[in-house]
């Protein structure tokens, strides 16, 4: 909202402000100038207010400017005002990006980038579209106040969605793991795959150990596990048992290998809490093709396992 909103102000302005051509490339330039110059004060903004309130900043500062090409009827004053929202706006759409960069592990950025340039892009395009309904039937001026308005109420999802402060990126923590144990003939694309760990944990430790757990569920379905779950023995209450499946063998092996230091240190802290060793059971759900019906049939579960 906030990009369709900056970008589709320059042509409202075109047509509620006497000019030609030469003027709407003013007025285009004066924007981009602000968007070219904001670089240099982006980073002396995130290192003194944070990335969150930096985006909130930037964001008042857009609606502000909304509500003043509303009410304005000077060219120069256009361009001034344009100036400062083409900073604002290029501030805003950067640190998300940075973010974006910032916040997820090297082996899925370029899928996270791309998702974050879609999202964008369909912001502008659907943006554009609702906006130019609304000035169609509400006239321009209004049009730019309803923008304003729903600027700063975009505000409240800080409280959802806040954008943390980073100063690094998030690093795989790329420490060798031990092999796992396995004496049944399988090949990479044995599967489905399910693992079973279970823990043992002193009763006054439970609710921490549930909340560690809690954000142990997000990095497993990060790294490409699905049906996570937790149970605690009925008969024996300090007994845990974390289950979660991948599709194949080699799936499990890339989820070994997705770790990131904030996932290491998540272990650390889960195995802090714990009163033995976790003991890991790795099952094949369908282990049909790993036994033969007859002597007959040919035994492909025998087929050397290649390490990723």
């Amino acid at each position: 909202m906030r990009t369709a909103v900056s970008s589709s102000a320059i042509w409202n302005i075109k047509e509620e402000s006497p000019g030609d051509a030469n003027t709407f490339g003013l007025l285009l330039g004066a924007f981009g100038i602000g968007a070219v110059c904001a670089i240099f004060i982006l980073q002396p903004l995130r290192n003194r207010f944070g990335n969150e309130n930096t985006i909130k900043l930037c964001t008042v500062t857009v609606a502000l400017s909304l509500v003043a090409l509303a009410q304005s009827r000077l060219l120069f004053l256009d361009l001034f005002i344009l100036l400062i929202s083409g900073a604002a706006w290029m501030m805003i759409t950067t640190t998300i990006s940075v973010m974006v960069q910032l916040f997820v592990p090297r082996w899925v950025m370029g899928r996270a980038i791309a998702t974050s340039t879609a999202a964008i892009t369909l912001g502008v395009a659907f943006g554009s579209w609702g906006w130019g309904l609304i000035a169609k039937h509400e006239g321009l001026a209004m049009t730019f106040y309803y923008a304003a308005a729903a600027l700063i109420g975009s505000l409240l999802l800080s409280r959802i969605f806040p954008i943390a402060d980073r100063d690094a990126s998030t690093e795989l923590d790329e420490r060798v793991l031990d092999d796992p144990d396995v004496q049944l003939g399988i090949s990479g694309r044995s599967g489905p795959i399910s693992i079973e760990l279970l823990y043992r944990v002193d009763a006054d430790q439970a609710r921490d150990f549930y909340n560690l757990m809690r954000e142990q569920q997000k990095a497993r379905s990060r790294n490409g596990a699905y049906e996570w779950s937790l149970s605690r023995n009925l008969s024996d209450p300090e007994q845990w048992v974390e289950r979660f499946n991948c599709p194949t063998w080699h799936d499990y092996l890339r989820l070994r290998n997705r770790r990131t230091l904030d996932d290491t240190e998540l272990q650390k802290r889960v195995v802090a809490l714990l009163k033995a060793p976790i003991q890991v059971n790795r099952w094949l759900d369908r282990p049909a093709g790993s036994v033969r019906l007859s002597d007959a049939v040919p035994d492909h579960g025998n087929e050397p396992l290649n390490p990723l």
